[in-house]
């Protein structure tokens, strides 16, 4: 009996052995070489405000009280908070000038707590014992190859600080996901849902897994998915003419196609989506796994990064945000979002304009930060993605480990720099919209994913909302679902005076709109338009042009109110909270409508012209 025990005790052991094996040799992580600048301790700064406000979310998980979360189920609100959390945590608990009194909590506490993240998004992984608050495991999903990179990289932060079983389960976790793509091959897409996002994460994880088990048997197998994945994420048309990839040899045959536009604008969430154009931070994120394992960073990392980061930089505005040209569908304001990942192009590419973007996104966020004690960047209904708070603290903190692992951010470019090379007309004929960026204003029109048209004023508060509804409009016909706009053509002439001119269909081909818009600098946008009906139809409501008004209640340049005028007197529109408020002129007789001295000349019926102010919620 005493023998048999023996040999099954042997058996688990080395089984465990075995099991450990692939995990072995996880290089040391590097220490902080690069002295502290102003930047980095900024950024250093604002990640422990934004540690103290997540940490307060953290509660205790009843069952196994050593394990912590913000989320409880298995989807990726369940399980994003919590590795954007770690991620963060982990840097603030190894590097850096900590301050208890900011963050809330010692060093050593903020250590163990990312330890104890860890534990639950391990121990409820589809590799572990235990599941979610909603029965189930998390694990094979669209996503969850980001949320296993994010806590694999927290884990290798904190290698040396874990115990033995921990480490284990990281790396069956870590593991799992990178095989998923050992046979797959990466997707693609141009047109409204681009795959770009999704290669980039998937990339990320495999390739930390490759760089942190270099003794891992599938090692190689994952050193090619990678590279594959990476390679995938931001390709254009043109990378696919003979000859412009035969650096990549066999691994050509492997791609599907083509993820942005030839002008290296993207398409996510059906439209031009400046917020997906940043994705490519997902694959800066190798920047750290390279460097941690002691090997270069491959050039596919960059592939026709450039050329995005060029078009974001013509599509920023002076508070560090993006002009939407073809509307919104998260915060506008979303800075902090922004700020981190400005930093790492700028020390990238010694890109002093990028260090400009960065030095204004980061400005905003600090006012932001200030404006609560618990050091939130975002107030209550100024947000509504679960993982948003917890996605600042990691951005903050892997900014400044940037800084301190890969040098300094350049001096940034004076602002009259700046715009003296990206302010002018341009047309984007992949993306389908003309745009006019001036010392004044930033206006466009476009007729492709969206058919809308805006303007925003240059300077901090940009004023306007890219309302999808922007100067087109709106027809409703009594009893219809929702107007569709469907574009029947678009003539652009780029001379004398550019002008972007559109044949419309609207409620369901009942009604023809004619419009055209005319961009004159430096500081004027003409919108004509024109309805017709093509057959008998009772509309509802319409309108011929919608200018939409941010009127936030509690933003750092914004006033908490708007004044409106016209030629009968003046409007002052106080800012509502979260809703959103429709406002009809008082005035049917005026014939112009003034805000923020813009005076915006009304022609045709009066009721053709509605303000709609957006209040809070971003």
């Amino acid at each position: 009996m005493i023998r048999h025990l023996l040999i099954s005790c042997l058996a688990v052991f080395w089984l465990v052995a075995d099991a450990a094996e692939p995990f072995s040799g996880v290089p040391p992580i590097p220490p902080a070489a690069h002295p502290e600048t102003e930047l980095s301790l900024r950024f250093y700064r604002s990640a422990m405000h934004q540690a103290r406000y997540v940490r307060s979310l953290l509660s205790v998980w009843k069952e196994h009280p050593e394990c912590l979360a913000l989320a409880w189920n298995s989807n990726e609100h369940g399980i994003r908070p919590n590795t954007h959390t770690a991620s963060g945590l982990a840097v603030l608990s190894r590097f850096g000038p900590f301050d208890p009194a900011i963050v809330g909590a010692t060093r050593e506490t903020v250590e163990r707590e990312a330890i104890a993240l860890l534990g639950r998004v391990t121990s409820t992984h589809l590799t572990g014992p235990y599941v979610c608050a909603d029965g189930k495991r998390w694990g094979d999903q669209w996503q969850s190859a980001y949320w296993a990179g994010q806590a694999g990289w927290a884990a290798w932060l904190l290698w040396d600080r874990l115990p033995s079983d921990l480490q284990t389960a990281v790396g069956r976790m870590v593991e799992h996901e990178a095989d998923r793509f050992l046979d797959q091959k990466p997707p693609a897409q141009v047109k409204d849902d681009t795959k770009a996002e999704e290669n980039a994460w998937n990339a990320m994880c495999i390739a930390l897994a490759a760089h942190m088990f270099p003794n891992h048997p599938r090692r190689a197998a994952w050193l090619r998915a990678a590279e594959l994945y990476t390679l995938s994420s931001f390709l254009r048309a043109e990378d696919f003419a003979p000859g412009a990839l035969s650096q990549y040899g066999e691994l050509l045959t492997d791609l599907s196609g083509p993820n942005i536009h030839s002008d290296y604008t993207l398409e996510n969430h059906a439209r031009v989506h400046p917020d997906y154009m940043t994705t490519f931070s997902l694959l800066n994120n190798q920047m750290f796994y390279h460097h941690a394992a002691g090997r270069p960073l491959s050039p596919a990392v960059r592939h026709n990064q450039a050329g995005m980061v060029e078009v974001l930089k013509y599509l920023s505005l002076d508070c560090g945000g993006f002009y939407y040209a073809n509307g919104q569908d998260w915060e506008l304001h979303r800075e902090p979002a922004w700020a981190g990942k400005w930093s790492t192009v700028a020390l990238t590419f010694q890109d002093r304009e990028a260090a400009l973007m960065a030095e204004r996104a980061l400005e905003k966020t600090e006012k932001m930060q200030a404006r609560s004690a618990t050091g939130c960047a975002y107030l209550p209904g100024e947000w509504f993605f679960p993982s948003t708070q917890q996605s600042v603290l990691e951005s903050q903190a892997l900014a400044y480990l940037a800084q301190r692992w890969f040098g300094p951010v350049p001096q940034p470019v004076s602002a009259a720099e700046f715009d003296r090379r990206h302010n002018g007309l341009r047309l984007f004929e992949a993306g389908r919209f003309l745009c006019l960026r001036t010392d004044k204003m930033t206006a466009s029109m476009s007729w492709g994913a969206q058919v809308m048209g805006l303007v925003a004023l240059r300077g901090k508060d940009f004023l306007t909302s890219p309302d999808p509804a922007g100067l087109v409009g709106w027809v409703q016909e009594v009893g219809a679902r929702r107007d569709r706009i469907e574009l029947v053509s678009a003539t652009v002439e780029l001379s004398p005076v550019p002008c972007a001119r559109l044949l419309l269909s609207r409620a369901g081909g009942k009604v023809r709109q004619q419009t055209a818009t005319y961009l004159v600098e430096p500081d004027t946008l003409v919108f004509l338009s024109t309805l017709r009906a093509t057959t008998d139809v009772t509309l509802e409501s319409w309108s011929l042009g919608v200018v939409g008004i941010v009127n936030d209640p509690n933003h750092v340049y914004q006033p908490g109110h708007r004044l409106l005028e016209y030629s009968g007197g003046r409007l002052r529109v106080e800012s509502a909270g979260e809703e959103e408020v429709m406002r009809p002129w008082p005035a049917c007789g005026s014939t112009w409508i003034g805000a923020c001295d813009w005076i915006l000349p009304a022609t045709g019926k009066p009721s053709s012209w509605i303000a709609r102010a957006w209040n809070g919620g971003g």
